[in-house]
């Protein structure tokens, strides 16, 4: 570990990485340090060391999370987890005024055992539904950059811009039952992968009881990956576009028949879905750099290809339902999942990332940046002693100024 460190030590940093690290540190004293210091356990290339960084992470954000303002959905998850104590699940889930209850069980289900396990400790409840969203997906990340062959470095890197870039750290403790199914429908890309396609089906039941919307992207999902096995030999842009955007438009015209009923109020503030929509647009674009790159393998083409035909399919759907608000805003949530494959396409364009080095260095500070940035535009508030500390920055540290 010395050696590496002095390696690490020993490449120059720019002017440019000096002032991010700079301002990253003005944003936050405290978890840069926090970070950098697991990073170099981490760096040493033993097995468990990455298992305690998953780990800690997860601690971080569910301690960070648990501090939130209460309220909407938030406070409603709270008050479940404090009503279920010593209850009858079964009269709770046929409860009439939420009926949405007994046909999304898993979650109540899953509440239900923690509540009285615990005795409604809220604070292991939110600590274990950040083991499920972020779990769940760590697991997906590891698992598919493990069968592409990648080194352990390169999987580290891809697990920090997922927690910190793809998944919304902000909004983890308002959309939890869609982020626990959007995690499960992650991980059956590595399940299709592997050709399981029973425990496919297993985990797309499982991810539905959990949150109903989690049916059609996992099916749009399955629909890419039949379409890339039956489509091998036409022409790429047919198979990468025209055939799975048609595909998607023609089920976005049928479905939005269907789903229109469910249409809500108007979108108070559009500038989060463009913020996300950059994003995903620069993931796509890596992928596209890598996918004619002369650097890639075939497993890794194929799994870009998948994530090609799935974007184009989904893409289109999400356009023809866009005036239905309710709909594009909770089927275009499932897009943050898929926003790691531009990294890991960057971490193969360049193999210096995720190495212990100044490069590697100045994308975790961006990453950090992102997160206070995302934390910034958001209309939750946190307090109430470790979070609101983490949370602080330099300025309001010194001053001792609250949020």
């Amino acid at each position: 570990m010395k050696l590496k460190l002095e390696k690490a030590l020993n490449n120059k940093i720019s002017k440019t990485e000096l002032l991010l690290i700079f301002i990253v540190f003005l944003f936050s004293p405290f978890i840069p340090f926090l970070i950098f210091f697991s990073l170099f356990l981490v760096y040493q290339k033993k097995s468990y060391f990455k298992i305690i960084f998953v780990f800690l992470q997860i601690l971080l954000f569910s301690t960070i999370n648990f501090t939130r303002s209460i309220d909407a959905d938030w406070e409603n998850y709270l008050n479940f987890c404090q009503s279920l104590n010593g209850t009858n699940l079964y009269n709770f889930l046929t409860e009439s005024q939420l009926s949405v209850r007994i046909i999304e069980p898993l979650f109540y289900v899953f509440a239900w055992a923690l509540s009285n396990l615990t005795n409604a400790n809220l604070y292991l409840y939110s600590f274990f539904i950040a083991i499920s969203i972020y779990g769940i997906y760590a697991y997906g990340i590891n698992s598919i950059c493990e069968f592409l062959g990648l080194k352990e470095s390169r999987i580290i890197f891809c697990i920090i811009c997922a927690f910190f870039v793809c998944i919304n750290f902000s909004e983890t403790s308002h959309l939890i039952r869609q982020y626990i199914s959007g995690s499960i429908l992650f991980l059956q890309i590595f399940i299709l992968s592997k050709k399981k396609y029973f425990l496919y089906f297993i985990l797309m039941i499982i991810g539905t009881l959990n949150h109903n919307s989690m049916i059609l992207p996992s099916s749009f999902l399955l629909l890419s990956f039949i379409l890339n096995v039956k489509l091998k030999l036409t022409p790429n842009f047919l198979k990468l576009f025209i055939v799975p955007g048609c595909i998607g438009i023609l089920l976005g015209i049928f479905l939005n028949q269907y789903l229109i009923i469910l249409n809500a109020e108007n979108i108070e503030n559009e500038s989060s879905f463009y913020f996300s929509m950059i994003i995903d647009l620069m993931c796509f674009f890596f992928c596209v750099m890598l996918y004619f790159s002369k650097n890639v393998n075939e497993s890794i083409k194929n799994f870009i290809t998948l994530y090609f035909i799935f974007m184009a399919m989904y893409s289109c759907f999400l356009y023809i339902v866009h005036d239905n608000q309710l709909i594009f805003q909770r089927f275009y949530l499932y897009l943050e999942w898929f926003r790691i494959f531009g990294f890991l396409a960057l971490t193969v364009l360049y193999p210096s990332l995720g190495k212990l080095n100044a490069q590697t260095l100045a994308c975790y500070l961006g990453c950090l940046l992102f997160v206070f940035f995302r934390v910034s535009r958001t209309e939750w508030s946190y307090g109430n002693g470790l979070g609101s500390l983490l949370l602080k920055n330099f300025i309001q540290l010194i001053l001792n100024v609250d949020l």
